[in-house]
């Protein structure tokens, strides 16, 4: 297991354009492309990004190229919210789950948690994932959230086995 299956199971892979639950094209594993509601627009943005003609569509490789841009840009995002410190702190399989719950809410939503982060800062698993169960994020996206928090919890890949 690793963050780009984590992220596989709860993004899904999808090698052709399509409209996330906000409307906007996303591509391979929750890749934003564009909030633009034209379709020629985000095919486009595409083709910049990969240096190619795509009509919409990509490889498994383009989607793993992709993906682990975001993962750097995630990364880099949570040190400019502020939790830098924390996501070093965190072992690997931690910082998947940090690196989890900014694909879904961005870094700035994460950096909303204060509470919560503060517990596993602290590195008080069990206080944080009961923290963490009494948000917005756990009441809308509770199988997604149940999986990111179990792995805050007990340090594992238990939940997405």
């Amino acid at each position: 297991m690793d963050i780009f299956t984590m992220l596989q199971i709860d993004e899904g892979l999808d090698l052709q354009l399509y409209k996330d639950t906000l409307g906007y094209y996303t591509i391979g594993i929750g890749h934003l492309v564009s909030k633009n509601p034209a379709f020629s627009n985000a095919v486009l943005i595409l083709n910049n990004q990969l240096g190619r003609s795509t009509n919409g569509v990509i490889t498994r490789d383009e989607a793993i190229s992709l993906f682990n841009q975001d993962v750097e840009t995630a990364k880099q995002s949570l040190q400019t919210v502020g939790l830098g410190n924390l996501l070093n702190y965190l072992s690997p399989i931690r910082q998947a789950a940090l690196i989890n719950m900014s694909f879904q809410l961005g870094a700035r939503g994460v950096a909303n948690f204060k509470n919560s982060m503060s517990l596993l800062a602290k590195g008080q698993w069990d206080e944080a994932a009961e923290n963490l169960k009494q948000s917005n994020w756990y009441r809308q996206t509770t199988n997604r959230a149940n999986r990111v928090i179990e792995t805050f919890r007990t340090g594992t890949w238990d939940a997405y086995s």
